[in-house]
């Protein structure tokens, strides 16, 4: 009986691209994208929040290939909150 594992000449399907948060993701997520270098990485993180993918090249200044290169592969959400701060006690 012959293996009914993988066929030969048959390509796996691509695995599917986790998507890259722009409001909230690291540098290091960010550098995971395709092009984007670590300097591009950095204007991506120093011009948050995000309301658009179009800001990336209106906000952070990234050249509209690498704009294109990564629009498919980064979302939008909303930015995380840090903990709220406490009321300063009352003297």
């Amino acid at each position: 009986m012959p293996d009914q594992g993988s066929k030969p000449g048959k390509k796996e399907p691509p695995k599917p691209v986790k998507k890259v948060d722009l409001n909230n993701a690291s540098l290091a997520e960010l550098k995971t994208l395709p092009t984007v270098t670590d300097a591009e990485a950095k204007k991506i993180i120093a011009h948050r929040p995000y309301n658009s993918k179009g800001e990336l090249m209106t906000k952070a200044g990234l050249p509209e290939g690498v704009y294109l290169a990564i629009r498919h592969n980064v979302m939008l959400r909303a930015p995380k909150k840090s903990a709220p701060k406490q009321p300063a006690p009352k003297s």
